[in-house]
C-alpha cells in the first residue's frame, strides 16, 4: 500500500462511517470533484466547502450499507479505485448495488481531484493506465448480470441526455422494440421521436432509483425539459417541465431487446403550455 492508496482508504472508511469532517481533512483546499450524467448528484464541485455539503447530501441519503473499494491501481499522482457500492436509500428503501469507479489525484497526501466514471475503462484511460485483456476480464468476471445490464442502461442515459441517437442505436439489438406514450415501433419508427424530445423539448433524465433482477433493469426518473424547438405539430414555449417517469428495459447480449416507457404526457403537455 502506497501513502495516496493509504490517504484513500481513510477517505472510504470515513464516508461509511458518515464521518464528513474526516473526508474533508483528505482534501486539497483547491479540490474538484465531478460526478457523470446519470448520478444523483450531477455536476462539478469546487472547494472543501462544496465538497462537505455535496459529501453529506450524498451520504446522507442512505439509511444503511456501504462503498467499499475492491482494487486501486496507481499511475504516478493518480489511482482508479474499482468500487462496489451497496446501500439502501432512505428516501425509497430500496437497495441499490453497482460496481463502477472513482479516479483521484493527490498532493501532497491530500485529494486534488475526485471522478465518478461509470465504465471502469474510461477511469483507466482518464488515468493512463494500459485496459488489457486481463484487467477487462477480471472486471467482467467481478460484474454481476444485474450490474451489467444496469451499465447498459446507464449508457442509453448518458446518450439520452448527450443527444446522442447514433450512440444510442448502437445500444439497440436487431429488431428492439421500442414502447411508449407516442407509441411503439422498431428504432427507425421511433427515431423522429425522439429526435423530437431531444432537440424540442431538451429532454433531459436524472436516474433516482434502478433495480435490476436477471436480464430485466427497472429505473424511476426525474424528468425535465424545456419547449426550446417545435415538435409535435406544437410551436415552442419555452416553458420548461418536470415530472417523474419510469422505464422498463430487457437486456440480451448487452443490448436493450426492449424497452418499455411510462410519464405523465397529460402533466407535460400542460406544464408547457401546449392545449390538448
Amino acid at each position: 500500500m502506497s501513502a495516496n492508496t493509504d490517504v484513500l482508504e481513510q477517505f472510504f472508511a470515513a464516508i461509511n462511517r458518515f464521518d464528513i469532517e474526516a473526508c474533508t481533512a483528505l482534501l486539497d483546499p483547491q479540490v474538484v470533484r465531478m460526478e457523470p450524467e446519470g448520478h444523483a448528484t450531477t455536476g462539478t464541485y469546487h472547494g472543501i466547502a462544496e465538497l462537505r455539503e455535496h459529501l453529506s447530501k450524498g451520504r446522507g441519503s442512505w439509511a444503511e450499507g456501504s462503498c467499499d473499494p475492491e482494487q486501486m491501481l496507481e499511475n504516478g499522482n493518480k489511482v482508479v479505485v474499482y468500487l462496489h457500492a451497496r446501500v439502501r436509500m432512505k428516501e425509497t428503501g430500496e437497495w441499490i448495488d453497482g460496481r463502477f469507479a472513482d479516479g483521484f489525484a493527490l498532493r501532497a497526501g491530500k485529494i486534488m481531484h475526485y471522478q465518478t466514471f461509470w465504465q471502469r475503462s474510461d477511469a483507466l484511460d482518464w488515468a493512463g493506465i494500459a485496459d488489457n485483456d486481463e484487467t477487462r476480464e477480471e472486471e467482467q468476471d467481478n460484474m454481476s448480470l444485474e450490474q451489467q445490464c444496469k451499465e447498459v442502461v446507464l449508457n442509453y442515459v448518458d446518450a439520452f441526455n448527450r443527444g446522442d441517437l447514433v450512440a444510442l442505436e448502437s445500444l439497440l439489438a436487431d429488431e428492439a422494440e421500442i414502447q411508449g406514450v407516442f407509441g411503439k415501433g422498431l428504432f427507425e419508427r421511433i427515431r423522429p421521436v425522439w429526435q423530437q424530445l431531444i432537440e424540442g423539448f431538451a429532454m433531459q433524465l436524472q436516474v433516482k432509483g434502478m433495480i435490476a433482477e436477471g436480464n430485466t433493469v427497472a429505473v424511476r426518473y426525474i424528468e425535465t425539459g424545456t419547449f426550446r424547438a417545435d415538435a409535435f405539430g406544437h410551436k415552442a414555449t419555452g416553458k420548461s417541465y418536470e415530472l417523474v417517469a419510469m422505464e422498463w428495459f430487457e437486456i440480451e447480449s448487452g443490448k436493450i431487446k426492449r424497452r418499455w416507457g411510462a410519464r405523465d404526457s397529460a402533466s407535460q403537455y400542460r406544464q408547457l403550455g401546449i392545449a390538448t
